[in-house]
């Protein structure tokens, strides 16, 4: 897998209270969020109301065509249908990062017959908004020791987040 690039693109299915925080803290980093809220005219008017490009509201299908990274901060009583949906789009080449602190990395797993498709749990503190968050990504892999800078890139990412540097590690 590439390294994570400044320009490289981030779908985001969810644009609640952790959603947008995060769509705010990876476009000030530098990151194109693509975004998922349900019906594209639900998910383009939740965009406008924030002040964001109503452009970036996209389907599912066009998310895992244009993003290899896809980001689920939704509710529980979403993901079924949202990982049904992302299970016929997503393939060996995406990496779904959860955000969802109801749901371990297993259960989203559980929910993806696409056994190539990688899932990482992200957890956030409260104050994500006022940028005090910490990210903890950890990695499902369907190939246990597969390619770790998987890892990597979803640490920089999740931590682009909150203090717009790229290159940190932790």
């Amino acid at each position: 897998m590439s390294t994570l690039l400044k320009g490289e693109k981030i779908g985001l299915i969810g644009f609640g209270e952790l959603g947008s925080a995060l769509f705010e803290g990876w476009s000030a980093a530098g990151r194109k969020v693509l975004v998922n809220n349900g019906s594209l005219e639900r998910t383009r008017e939740k965009l406008a109301q924030s002040g964001a490009d109503v452009e970036r509201g996209q389907s599912i299908k066009q998310l895992t065509e244009e993003c290899q990274v896809i980001a689920l901060a939704i509710r529980g009583v979403a993901l079924h249908d949202v990982m049904t949906e992302l299970d016929h789009h997503a393939d060996q080449d995406h990496i779904v990062l959860s955000f969802m602190a109801q749901e371990s990395r297993e259960s989203i797993f559980g929910l993806l017959k696409q056994a190539d498709v990688e899932v990482c749990k992200g957890m956030t503190t409260l104050g994500a908004r006022e940028q005090r968050g910490v990210s903890a990504p950890a990695r499902r892999s369907p190939q246990e020791g597969r390619d770790r800078h998987a890892v990597r890139r979803l640490r920089r990412l999740s931590l682009g987040a909150f203090d717009g540097n790229d290159s940190r590690e932790r």
